[in-house]
């Protein structure tokens, strides 16, 4: 029998769905007027201004907090289609795709995107507007990689809280005077923000997250730049007990794959573990039945929001949905290529 919680969350969803169905995309997206020149594009690693070349060819030009001179190219093909290739002198494409692979302008939730899709017409990689690299990157980390409570075997609680339009980033339970959540801030390495958290007392804190929990050392910053040394360990394998999002408001773990297009930059940020839990939880959400005594069905049946009702939910899935769960898994693909080749 469902609780009022049940069919208040359903009822969540469903209103969320419908206005993503309905088109909650901005007002250029509901008129047909896409001038991507007016918007900073992202893959998560780079950023990209656009400007229009002869021919109507549109310029991506950019590069990442370390190096610019990034550049590659988009040949209007006709409404919201185009053609990735190389910027003019150029032979490289460095974001993921090939020359003569189809671009498509995609509303998803608030915002468009550039979607790359492969020659089997299946979604290869995403570009998404902007503000500011070095700002999305940082969210990033304090949203999806950190946020939410753990727990030690020995019963310390350590929270990180994440970065919302009305409140910082802060942690709670790093040090011994705990009782009260200060702000953070991230150590960066070659001008980039790193898994490195640095408390208003100018002490720094490499964390690491894998399937046994989170482990956190102290560590010092090099002549170099770089954040080095195991250092103390503060704390070690903690248990996440609790998950945070910005979006508290919307049900699941992970809210924001209901509501925006994730880019391979974004996912990679996150740990192994995240990743599995964040491409379940879109099936999750559609009432998929997880296996008989699973790790997943363990983890989906204490949720208040999720309803199992069929072994199969592709029919169900939004196209939303089926391009997160795409790049979710080449993000898995890609931290499993790097940790073979370590």
């Amino acid at each position: 029998m469902k609780t009022t919680k049940h069919l208040f969350y359903a009822g969540l969803m469903a209103l969320l769905l419908g206005l993503m169905t309905l088109g909650a995309a901005p007002i250029e997206a509901q008129t047909g007027k896409h001038d991507l020149t007016r918007r900073t594009w992202s893959d998560g690693f780079a950023a990209y201004t656009v400007r229009r070349g002869t021919g109507g060819l549109l310029l991506f030009e950019g590069g990442s907090l370390y190096e610019g001179g990034y550049a590659f190219a988009l040949r209007p093909e006709g409404g919201d289609f185009y053609r990735l290739q190389p910027a003019p002198g150029r032979s490289d494409i460095p974001i993921l795709g090939e020359p003569g692979n189809i671009v498509r302008l995609r509303p998803y939730g608030p915002e468009m995107y550039l979607v790359v899709y492969d020659e089997k017409d299946l979604p290869f990689s995403v570009l998404a507007p902007i503000r500011d690299l070095r700002q999305r990157i940082e969210d990033d980390l304090s949203n999806y990689y950190l946020a939410g409570e753990y727990r030690t075997a020995n019963g310390r609680t350590i929270t990180f809280y994440p970065a919302s339009i009305t409140s910082k980033r802060r942690v709670q339970g790093l040090t011994d005077e705990g009782d009260e959540a200060v702000p953070y801030t991230f150590g960066e390495e070659y001008n980039t923000p790193m898994k490195v958290v640095i408390l208003p007392d100018g002490s720094a804190y490499r964390v690491e997250k894998t399937d046994l929990g989170l482990t956190i050392h102290r560590v010092t910053q090099d002549e170099e730049g770089l954040w080095t040394g195991d250092g103390e360990e503060i704390i070690r394998n903690a248990r996440r007990t609790r998950f945070l999002s910005e979006l508290d408001d919307l049900p699941g773990d992970f809210p924001c794959t209901a509501m925006r297009a994730l880019t391979i930059g974004q996912l990679s940020r996150l740990a192994d573990v995240d990743l599995r839990i964040m491409r379940n939880e879109i099936y999750a959400r559609r009432g998929l039945r997880f296996a008989g005594g699973g790790e997943m069905q363990r983890h989906f049946e204490s949720k208040d929001w999720y309803h199992p009702e069929a072994d199969d939910v592709s029919d169900r899935l939004t196209e939303l949905d089926a391009l997160n769960i795409s790049m979710i898994r080449r993000a898995e693909e890609m931290m499993t290529n790097e940790t073979r080749q370590h």
